[in-house]
């Protein structure tokens, strides 16, 4: 990396947790500026605009105002413009914050077809456990620095399974609901 930086950041795409796009411009506008940042132009731009947004089903929003967009398709947005290089690997930071849980399902699937169908390397940062459990491989860091790595059904074991943790204003009527079921 200390040696090929260009080269580095030619084959990485980013999507950070907070909006990176610009609320005023249009989808297309933002994608077309961002492609410019990586030296694309003219119909190579256009095509890869084009393949994303229908990809990820925005087709129909291109001319529209990132700040009039939802907030899961913000994110689709974003997704877009960290893959407009078509990069071997994917940067993503906290990638389901302020999506809805059915946005984030979407999201999710659009992460697991990169990796499966073009190959893309996805590296995300989450606290949602449910995010770390469809990984391949999961590492907790602690102050930056890693203190277990593996798959996320070994790391579970190692530190006991499941948690369920049960909140409610009838304690009683749950717990004698779980001695008869159990």
């Amino acid at each position: 990396m200390r040696t090929a930086p260009d080269a580095v950041r030619r084959r990485l795409g980013v999507v950070f947790q907070h909006a990176s796009v610009d609320g005023k411009l249009t989808v297309e506008e933002n994608l077309r500026h961002h492609g410019r940042l990586y030296g694309l132009r003219g119909p190579e731009l256009a095509a890869r605009i084009d393949a994303l947004l229908r990809r990820l089903g925005i087709a129909e929003r291109r001319g529209e105002l990132v700040d009039r967009l939802s907030g899961g398709l913000r994110r689709r947005v974003e997704l877009a413009k960290g893959l407009l290089p078509r990069p071997a690997v994917l940067l993503l930071d906290e990638p389901s914050t302020g999506l809805d849980p059915a946005a984030r399902r979407d999201f999710l699937a659009e992460l697991r077809a990169l990796r499966d169908a073009d190959g893309v390397t996805v590296v995300l940062t989450t606290h949602h456990m449910e995010e770390a459990e469809r990984c391949e491989r999961v590492a907790i860091l602690d102050r930056g620095r890693v203190v277990a790595l593996g798959a996320p059904d070994a790391l579970k074991a190692s530190v006991g399974g499941d948690v369920l943790v049960v909140e409610t204003a009838a304690a009683e009527v749950l717990r004698d609901g779980v001695q008869a079921r159990f």
